[in-house]
């Protein structure tokens, strides 16, 4: 197989691909077996003020004037303050994206048409544990697909393997933009010296299995992403990709075990950023995890914010808003 030798992301045209990741919360009532309970201890909808929010939402307008903004949580339905975010960074020119589990009533998904540019729904096969749950989840991402632009990411839970399998190989697409299936990191082993034991959720042969998926691209349109993802590859070839298809490319890194970095010279925190449930800032998600912050919003002039690229310490990138930045192996 060939190796990625470089990663080259762009935003109309020759502009550098700016992304953010806003985990607006840290509160989420699923509390999956594999997830942090960093993401389900707060049980605090909202940290901060709504002046809080605006000021940091200003500062990153201001201070990158276009780009990606995705908000995640926990769960950002319960965050108070996500409409207007939303609203805000509508305003200001950006594309938004939202990362969800579905946990609210599908009318509260209708504030956002025309505003978000895509919702990611997750499912989370622990949870949604029922028939009747499942029927009535499936359900609702299938009739939010007719007025919103969706994508779902299949939780490749090794509890329920071949459940999510199942699913991910038969769910219907008419009304998705792309059904993706997700590969579970030991958080805990990401920062380890033996890469391999980010893979102890599953066996042998699941890991060769999920090696091998690819996404599957669903039939709804709508959201056009003006970003180009170019791939380097070992042997002197190059692998061009735009909007939804270009991240496409890149979580597929993830997928197939090829999101070992360590070494690279890697543009997060000039060209990207991650700010946290608590309110600290950190140049991306891996930082984040190992409590590398440069910041907080509550304190804006007292910010470090990055000047020069950063060489990558880590045996993998766990995150696919820190691997769709741009990188290079040096």
């Amino acid at each position: 197989m060939k190796k990625v030798t470089g990663i080259s992301s762009k935003w109309r045209g020759d502009k550098p691909l700016i992304w953010i990741g806003w985990q607006v919360n840290k509160h989420c009532p699923f509390q999956c077996h594999y997830c942090e309970k960093f993401t389900w201890g707060d049980k605090n909808p909202a940290n901060f003020t709504w002046e809080v929010y605006e000021r940091m939402a200003d500062k990153l307008i201001d201070k990158y004037k276009y780009g990606h903004m995705e908000f995640t949580g926990g769960e950002p339905l319960t965050f108070p303050y996500l409409d207007q975010l939303i609203s805000k960074f509508y305003d200001a020119g950006w594309t938004i994206g939202i990362l969800t589990n579905l946990g609210k009533r599908k009318e509260a998904y209708k504030h956002w048409i025309g505003k978000v540019d895509y919702v990611c729904a997750s499912y989370h096969a622990n949870v949604i544990n029922t028939d009747k749950k499942r029927e009535a989840w499936f359900e609702k991402l299938d009739n939010m697909g007719t007025y919103i632009p969706m994508i779902c990411r299949i939780i490749l839970d090794p509890k329920h393997w071949d459940h999510v399998l199942n699913v991910f190989h038969t769910l219907r697409t008419d009304n998705l933009l792309l059904l993706e299936p997700v590969r579970l990191l030991a958080f805990h082993n990401v920062f380890s010296n033996d890469k391999d034991l980010a893979d102890t959720h599953y066996t042998l042969e699941q890991n060769k299995t999920i090696d091998t998926l690819e996404a599957r691209i669903g039939h709804a349109t709508g959201t056009k992403l003006p970003s180009e993802i170019t791939l380097t590859y070992d042997d002197g070839t190059t692998e061009t990709n735009e909007g939804l298809e270009a991240f496409n490319s890149v979580s597929v890194l993830s997928r197939s075990r090829q999101n070992n970095f360590k070494g690279w010279s890697c543009d997060i925190g000039i060209n990207s950023l991650w700010v946290g449930g608590d309110g600290q800032i950190s140049k991306g998600g891996c930082h984040s995890f190992d409590q590398k912050f440069i910041g907080d919003i509550d304190k804006l002039n007292e910010v470090q914010w990055p000047t020069e690229s950063t060489i990558c310490p880590y045996d993998l990138c766990y995150c696919d808003l820190d691997t769709i930045i741009s990188k290079r192996k040096i």
